[in-house]
């Protein structure tokens, strides 16, 4: 599925009972530069208060440049269940918060799963691209 970034919404309608979400935050921004640890606590926060709570997995993953070897990285998953869907609100608020994320962490793409289904958010381009925000899952 593709959609434009505008179309979000209809991701996220999907998380309820039954479908927690999962993001996948990266340790290492576009650069490689290591993201600083209060960065990503208060990305934690924000979805603990949004969600009424949160569970942060450490993980290790590995990403490649056209630029580079792959190179392995820490990596910070965060799950939310919720007993119900989402409500107007809650969608709205986790919405900016995808949006924050990339660009607070200067990342192309945002990985995300919803019932275990993955979808990426594209954020950050590089001067010049033709690519618009997409969401593909």
């Amino acid at each position: 599925m593709q959609a434009t970034l505008s179309n979000l919404d209809e991701i996220l309608e999907r998380i309820g009972p039954e479908a927690p979400l999962r993001v996948y935050l990266a340790g290492r921004d576009r650069a490689g530069q290591r993201l600083p640890d209060h960065v990503l606590t208060a990305i934690e926060r924000e979805f603990a208060e949004i969600a009424g709570g949160c569970t942060v997995i450490p993980a290790r993953g590995w990403w490649a440049d056209t630029n580079r070897p792959p190179t392995p990285e820490a990596v910070r998953i965060i799950e939310v269940h919720f007993p119900q869907p989402l409500t107007v609100q809650q969608r709205n608020r986790f919405r900016q918060a995808l949006g924050r994320i990339l660009s607070t962490t200067n990342q192309r793409f945002l990985a995300i799963t919803i019932n275990n289904r993955m979808a990426l958010i594209a954020g950050i381009t590089d001067p010049g691209d033709d690519e618009q925000p997409v969401l593909v899952g």
